[in-house]
């Protein structure tokens, strides 16, 4: 039994696969309690002195409770970009005259290194542990989907980060018994596509830290579903869900002059709060014309054109890339025979327009598999799972 695991911007999820059984299924674990079981947000919170560490949905408990008391806290969210990173927050002492030490502090708005690899520790732990005993005897080795973009130093940070955490005994195990697969070639196993012949298939997965395009070719089997059997291509854009969230807050909720006389006045707290209601104003946005929100004590009001004029540039980023990777894999928009778009900003409508203009032949066909808003906004996990159905 191998365990496949989904180690998202956002939200992180976990199935589990037989590799001995070909017609095998994976099979998606239940993995926190609330509306969306098989999700687990991927969230830690640590204690001032960095000795506790709460992951996922308890984290954020324990964030609000902490608010309410007046505790501190350092949360650590959205974070999974800094795993590439190198400039990481640290403080050392710079030695000066007449034997004085002075401390500084470089990159003080950026996790630690230790800070990263505890906080994703704790998070793939709570995954991992929400399998029972009998179970997690039998896992013979871990498949963990990854940016198309990810590098090697975010890669050793992930197994050591099993190794820490105690999954693994030591990081020589962590090397045998972990798989990485790029999320947009996993994300395109559990859908099964039918088809009668060989197919190109571009698989579009725009999640909340990271756009993750592939070019698969793919062999229908016995059944007549479509399984990638050659990657022809991997491209990308750091551009995601929360990118675009930002945009908004500082394109329209800073620029309001309301709001920009109380913004000063915010704790942390209440910005990371209105930076959330900025990401419910553009959901809203992907099912509706318009959008209306309080954002603190100032109400918003959003159409869906003056959204799209904002994601222009970002639009024209995603067509580039699209056109770049059909280059590299050597085809033409007219031999791609099918689009899957996964992941929670290709509900955007403005997104989806823009994929449907490059393949206009895909569109009249019914080959573009595209999450509705409605779908989406009763069962995200249908579409956020990366479900690792690879041998």
């Amino acid at each position: 039994m191998w365990c496949g695991i989904d180690f998202g911007t956002t939200n992180c999820s976990l199935s589990l696969l037989d590799l001995k059984e070909k017609a095998s299924h994976p099979i998606a674990w239940d993995v926190s309690s609330g509306p969306h079981p098989k999700l687990m947000q991927n969230t830690v919170l640590f204690s001032p002195d960095r000795k506790e560490v709460y992951a996922g949905n308890t984290a954020l408990y324990e964030k609000e409770r902490r608010y309410r008391e007046g505790e501190e806290y350092y949360l650590l969210e959205y974070y999974k970009s800094f795993l590439d990173e190198s400039n990481l927050r640290q403080t050392i002492g710079i030695p000066k005259q007449q034997g004085v030490i002075v401390e500084r502090t470089f990159f003080p708005d950026r996790p630690s290194k230790e800070e990263l690899i505890r906080g994703a520790g704790a998070i793939l732990k709570k995954l991992y542990f929400s399998l029972p005993v009998e179970i997690r005897q039998n896992i013979e080795g871990f498949i963990l989907g990854v940016p198309t973009l990810f590098s090697h130093l975010a890669k050793f940070r992930l197994l050591h980060a099993l190794f820490t955490s105690g999954i693994v005994s030591s990081y020589k195990e962590a090397l045998a018994k972990v798989r990485f697969v790029p999320e947009s070639v996993a994300a395109a196993l559990p859908f099964a596509i039918r088809g009668e012949k060989n197919e190109i298939l571009l698989v579009f997965d725009f999640g909340g830290g990271s756009l993750d395009l592939s070019l698969l070719e793919c062999t229908p089997n016995e059944e007549g579903i479509l399984i990638p059997h050659k990657v022809l291509a991997l491209g990308g854009l750091e551009i995601g869900g929360r990118y675009i969230d930002e945009k908004i807050y500082r394109e329209v909720i800073l620029k309001d002059e309301k709001y920009q006389r109380t913004f000063r006045f915010l704790s942390p707290y209440e910005r990371s709060l209105h930076l959330e209601l900025t990401e419910e104003l553009k959901k809203q946005l992907s099912f509706q014309k318009t959008a209306e929100i309080w954002i603190g004590k100032t109400p918003f009001l959003l159409h869906r054109n003056r959204f799209e004029a904002i994601l222009r540039p970002e639009l024209k980023k995603i067509v580039e890339v699209i056109q770049s990777l059909l280059f590299r894999g050597n085809i033409s928009s007219s031999q791609v025979g099918y689009v899957l778009m996964v992941g929670g900003s290709s509900v955007i409508p403005c997104v989806q327009e823009t994929v449907r203009e490059i393949f206009p032949h895909l569109f009249e066909q019914g080959r573009i598999h595209a999450p509705k808003a409605e779908e989406w906004q009763k069962s995200p996990e249908n579409y956020e799972q990366d479900l690792t159905k690879i041998s």
